[in-house]
């Protein structure tokens, strides 16, 4: 009844109303539409997005995979993404780390931190066990919570980092290797060094006691190398050196020894030469000892030396030992021993002569004491014959001092009287001189008596 009363003003404005809905409704499933388009678009711009995509992404509610990439197929060796759908997502998760991840989906329910981002062993369709890393985040799949993963497959990369390990271990064991080989190295050059300067202490001790060694001997020493060159000296050399005027401050060390007797002239020029020419014999390993006995006078003395040079190998090459000795004590004591047997043989020659005189002067005495009981007492024939015995006794006594000295024996001193024995002596010599010659003896009065060895005073030793 009210519709019925409705004037014509408030039917229109109904209808326009209803045209403004209408219109408005129609608007409305335009922008509906508009928007489904836009979000078929999206959705197949994303899926593109996803198909396309080098890394693997799957969807996951209720531990059960709800989507599945090409590329997330192609990483776990799956025929195609309905291989994968439906199943538990723990399906391509390596055994031993599902109870990790599984843990991190609850904590993730609970609202717990859990990270989004970590790496993770998985495994392949055909059991193959795999490295990627994964992104994580929560998302709403049919209004419903899901999580989304993108997965990378960094096997490779984790293959690089255990060969990079290994590589670097074993670059340590190597390095560790060296270093102990280095420290024992160290330790054997440490070793080395105390035994090497072990050895050149004992080397400096053994050369200072070579050294006081020379220098307590009295030969004139010098060491020489192998071309000649004077290294070092003793101090037999020095003192020599000082009392011959050479006053240098080294006594010719570092002067060459051959040169100095090549330049030698005058009286030693021939010794030098002859020094020399040993010294090179010996370096040249001709010679194994060169001696050679040589004088050397000065103007207060006569003097004579003898020079040995013999070599031996040290560790800095060759060396040559040069050595020379007075040797004018021994030459006198020689010329002393040469005249004592020139004596002995001029005793042992005169004893033998004394001997055969002797017997003679026997017969001469026996005959002379036999004529003296024959010829008068008072007369001149007396008189010849005391002179035969007394000349006779006097050279009996004279051969019995011969026979004495000849065997050596001990000569006693006694006084004897010089008046006396020279007028004995007188007294022979005028009997064995011509008349001719006049023999005049003037004496002293005083009677000189000396020790010295009378006639009869030897005895046997």
């Amino acid at each position: 009844m009210r519709d019925a009363e409705k004037t014509k003003d408030e039917l229109i404005a109904e209808l326009v109303a209803l045209r403004h809905r209408v219109s408005a409704l129609d608007a409305i499933e335009t922008k509906h539409q508009q928007a489904e388009k836009e979000l078929q678009t999206r959705e197949k711009q994303f899926r593109h997005l996803l198909e396309g995509s080098v890394q693997g992404v799957f969807l996951h509610s209720e531990t059960i995979v709800r989507f599945a990439n090409a590329a997330m197929v192609r990483i776990f060796g799956y025929d195609s993404p309905a291989n994968l759908i439906g199943q538990d997502y723990r399906v391509i998760v390596a055994p031993s780390e599902r109870d990790r991840i599984e843990g991190y989906r609850q904590a993730r329910l609970r609202g717990d931190f859990a990270p989004s981002y970590y790496e993770c062993q998985g495994i392949r369709q055909d059991g193959s066990l795999i490295w990627f890393e994964c992104l994580v985040s929560r998302v709403l799949w049919q209004d419903t919570p899901a999580v989304m993963s993108t997965f990378l497959d960094i096997t490779a990369r984790k293959q690089a980092e255990a060969a990079l390990q290994q590589s670097h271990e074993e670059l340590e064991r190597r390095v560790a290797e060296r270093t102990a080989a280095l420290q024992r190295s160290h330790t054997a050059l440490e070793g080395e060094i105390m035994e090497r300067r072990r050895a050149e202490a004992t080397l400096r001790d053994a050369g200072q006691f070579l050294q006081f060694t020379l220098d307590a001997l009295s030969a004139h020493i010098a060491i020489l190398d192998e071309t000649g060159t004077i290294l070092s000296v003793n101090a037999a050399w020095h003192r020599s050196a000082e009392e011959n005027a050479f006053h240098g401050a080294l006594h010719g060390v570092g002067v060459n020894y051959l040169t100095l007797c090549d330049q030698v002239t005058g009286a030693n020029a021939q010794d030098a030469a002859a020094m020399a020419r040993g010294i090179r014999q010996v370096m040249a390993r001709q010679l194994h000892q060169f001696v050679l006995e040589y004088a050397c006078h000065s103007p207060s003395e006569q003097r004579w030396f003898i020079a040995r040079v013999t070599c031996f190998e040290s560790p800095d090459g060759l060396r040559i030992v040069v050595a020379h000795e007075n040797i004018t004590e021994r030459k006198r004591l020689e010329d002393q021993l040469r005249q004592s047997h020139k004596m002995e043989a001029i005793g042992t020659l005169a004893g033998g002569i004394a001997h055969e005189f002797n017997n003679a002067l026997s017969a001469i005495l026996g005959f002379a004491e036999l004529v003296q009981y024959e010829v008068p007492e008072e007369g001149e024939a007396q008189s010849y014959t005391e002179e035969i015995l007394q000349a006779g006794h006097r050279a009996k006594d004279l051969v019995q001092q011969i026979l004495s000295f000849s065997r050596q024996n001990d000569m006693v001193r006694e006084p004897v009287s010089l008046s006396r024995m020279i007028r004995e002596l007188f007294t022979l010599l005028r009997a064995s001189l011509p008349t001719t010659i006049d023999i005049q003896l003037h004496l002293s009065e005083a009677d000189t008596t000396v020790l010295a060895i009378a006639p009869n005073s030897t005895k046997s030793s």
